[in-house]
């Protein structure tokens, strides 16, 4: 079974992060400015059944629900001690 991507050039080997900013050197954007938003790997994507990017979509909710969860209770930790510090300058103001 080919590889889907085997017809483009192996030309990239260094590693590249999301939201990194990347110069142009060819094609019809060259000398441009770009933001990595997304990588696709074609050697994981081929392989995948319907199922198994059921479960991988699910997998990614449990995880987004899991870090909002923390990411709320770290903000209602921060408003209170904001809170409790005004409090504190209130009382010693008057």
């Amino acid at each position: 079974m080919p590889n889907c991507c085997s017809f483009l050039p192996q030309t990239f080997r260094k590693l590249i992060q999301i939201g990194r900013v990347v110069y142009l050197n060819e094609g019809p954007y060259r000398g441009k400015l770009a933001v990595v938003v997304d990588i696709i790997d074609c050697n994981k994507r081929s392989n995948m059944t319907d199922f198994d990017r059921y479960k991988l979509g699910r997998a990614r909710q449990s995880r987004n629900r899991l870090l909002n969860r923390v990411h709320n209770h770290i903000r209602k930790q921060h408003f209170k001690a904001l809170r409790v510090a005004k409090m504190k300058k209130d009382k010693k103001s008057k």
